[in-house]
């Protein structure tokens, strides 16, 4: 709320990505909605009615003149990344993580431990060191992913203490001949996950 105008946002961005603001004013002025790179497509409504407006430097705008409300909806899909020997998938601003068992312990010879903020060490218990191959895509099915994932046998957790830099995939992944169909769930909703898959080319 600012100088007579009030917008309330309702939203369950990014899972849907649908926007209505409902706005009250009592003078005239411009709204400006930012478009996201990863956008395919938008649609602007303002009680009811449609408007066509075109983008400019990543923004559109349209004039408020009264009390309205305005639905802005954006469009996306499911993007696989390849990059180098990585693999991982996002949807508009979404990022997807494959969700790991893990084992949770107190580092008891970390100085900084204390019982109000422990230092933990977390141990994954189910499979993580996946492959996806270059021409396998996922499906996508109540908010969530799923592909064919191999299993690494060259890919292996690191076991020094070294935590500053995480075991990269390797370049030329082994695995078993058998896929996997796995689940990747929004990032947020895991502690312990794998989001980067080793990227398994074929001929």
């Amino acid at each position: 709320k600012k100088d007579g105008i009030t917008i309330k946002e309702e939203t369950d961005f990014p899972y849907k990505n649908e926007i209505t603001l409902t706005i009250k004013t009592n003078k005239k002025f411009r709204l400006y909605l930012r478009l996201p790179k990863w956008n395919e497509g938008h649609s602007l409504y303002i009680d009811g009615q449609k408007i066509n407006t075109k983008p400019r430097k990543g923004f559109i705008m349209a004039e408020i003149t009264k009390d309205c409300k305005v639905i802005y909806s954006l469009n996306c899909s499911v993007v696989k990344h390849t990059e180098k020997d990585y693999v991982w998938f996002s949807k508009g601003a979404l990022v997807y993580t494959h969700k790991i068992k893990a084992l949770w312990k107190i580092d008891k010879a970390d100085k900084r431990s204390s019982e109000d903020f422990p230092a933990w060490l977390i141990y994954p218990l189910g499979k993580w060191n996946y492959a996806i191959a270059d021409g396998d895509d996922c499906f996508e099915k109540n908010g969530n992913l799923y592909v064919y994932a191999y299993e690494t046998t060259n890919w292996n957790i690191q076991t020094n203490g070294d935590i500053s830099r995480l075991p990269a995939p390797p370049h030329d992944p082994q695995v078993h001949k058998e896929a996997e169909l796995i689940e990747l769930t929004p990032y947020g909703l895991s502690e312990c996950r794998i989001t980067a898959f080793a990227r398994l080319r074929r001929p």
